[in-house]
């Protein structure tokens, strides 16, 4: 087995509210590929145990909340890949359209970046709805 959580209960409460979230089709075929390669399996290990078992079992924030602080920050990163995913789990969190469209603002940084463009075409099937 390639996963090898530091801290075992951690990791299982990050996967428990990684696959809520972002659902288990999304989630376990990435689980699986770790499995197969220790170089992924260190990294989902760390994404799922510190990111999500650290940071999205912390209940400071609502989840609906640190959804909308995630698109923002994923769309001024321009990480489509990772907005597309994260945009269905603010669905799952709750965010309605509006509380999506609260977060354009960053698509305007974007643009300003120079990077403009590249959030609505990549990520508008995902933002819809």
């Amino acid at each position: 087995m390639a996963i090898k959580p530091w801290n075992k209960e951690l990791y299982e409460a990050g996967l428990a509210v990684r696959k809520k979230v972002l659902g288990a089709a999304y989630v376990d075929p990435n689980i699986a590929k770790a499995e197969k390669d220790d170089f992924t399996a260190k990294i989902q290990t760390m994404v799922t145990e510190y990111c999500w078992g650290g940071a999205w079992t912390n209940d400071t924030l609502d989840h609906k909340t640190r959804s909308l602080m995630n698109l923002c920050i994923l769309t001024a990163l321009g990480k489509m890949s990772e907005l597309k995913a994260h945009t269905r789990g603010a669905i799952t969190n709750g965010c309605t359209v509006e509380d999506r469209r609260g977060t354009r603002p960053c698509d305007g940084v974007l643009r300003y970046s120079g990077r403009r463009g590249r959030v609505p075409q990549r990520a508008r099937s995902a933002r819809s709805g």
